[in-house]
């Protein structure tokens, strides 16, 4: 669990995430190649300048968080839950939308 953190500039290839809590968090930077995020949750986070590239998200839930400039390419999206949620400048390329909420 992740509690009033700022990341920034991390990259993440080939790996497995699952079971993470991020709350009141700012993501910047991040760079996520052929990862698998699972059950991730993230409460008043901010995520700019996200990539992620040929990477399945499953069972995301974002409540009260702000995303701008994320770039998705070749996603599986399924259970993705969006609450209060403030999407800018998204680019879906090539992505699988599973499941719909």
């Amino acid at each position: 669990m992740l509690r009033g953190t700022q990341l920034c500039g991390i990259e993440l290839r080939g790996t497995q995430l699952s079971g993470i809590e991020l709350r009141s968090t700012q993501l910047c930077g991040i760079k996520v190649r052929g990862t698998k995020l699972c059950g991730i949750e993230l409460r008043g986070t901010q995520l700019s300048g996200i990539g992620l590239r040929c990477t399945q998200l499953c069972g995301i839930e974002l409540r009260g968080t702000k995303l701008c400039g994320i770039e998705l390419r070749g996603i599986k999206l399924c259970g993705i839950e969006l609450r209060g949620t403030q999407l800018s400048g998204i680019e879906l390329r090539a992505y699988n939308r599973v499941a719909e909420n």
